[in-house]
């Protein structure tokens, strides 16, 4: 799943893809994926994210996020202050340094769950598709929402609990911080981005 991972630029919007080993089944239990709700959430506040949306399948997650540039800030003073392993070049280690802290935050809360799963469910690496033309993200988050069904796990996203949809299109109450701004923005009402209003 090793893929050329792309650079912190200011203004890139990136489709984060994760995938567990072996595309075990992990997330197939609302406790498991509550944990990686909550850790994507962590990931968002930490490194100052923005989240337009998200879908966990069983096998993988897709995470649809813009890295901000004062995230990207404090991330590179604090590597080079401590000179830490990332010091020589944060631009090209900073989106790898979220999935791995997200990796990471998600094992062992996940293995107490069930003990039965091995150390590293987590496949290495992930996938990162960059947007650099905002005027794409509706179709990105209609390709996430359709996941499941595509895949056969629901007839309809609205179905799908473990998704970004009813939390934009229906005004759900959600697990995951989610920034409706960026739909304003866009001068579009989150329904409309997801192709219902």
């Amino acid at each position: 799943m090793s893929q050329p991972v792309s650079r912190f630029e200011p203004g890139v919007w990136h489709h984060i893809t994760v995938t567990t080993a072996a595309r075990r089944p992990i997330f197939t239990d609302a406790g498991r994926v509550r944990v990686l709700q909550d850790r994507l959430n962590l990931a968002r506040r930490r490194f100052a994210l923005l989240c337009a949306a998200y879908v966990i399948m069983p096998d993988h997650f897709h995470w649809l996020i813009y890295p901000t540039e004062s995230g990207f800030e404090d991330f590179a003073v604090e590597q080079i202050q401590r000179g830490g392993r990332y010091a020589s070049d944060p631009a090209a280690y900073y989106l790898p340094r979220i999935i791995e802290e997200l990796k990471r935050g998600t094992t062992q809360p996940i293995r107490r769950l069930n003990r039965s799963l091995p150390e590293q469910f987590w496949q290495s690496g992930f996938w990162d598709r960059p947007l650099s033309d905002i005027r794409r993200l509706p179709n990105i988050v209609n390709y996430l929402h359709l996941t499941p069904v595509r895949a056969g796990l629901c007839d309809h996203p609205a179905d799908y609990p473990y998704s970004s949809y009813s939390a934009l299109v229906l005004e759900h109450p959600h697990l995951v911080v989610l920034d409706h701004a960026i739909w304003e923005n866009l001068n579009i009402s989150p329904a409309r981005a997801v192709g219902v209003g």
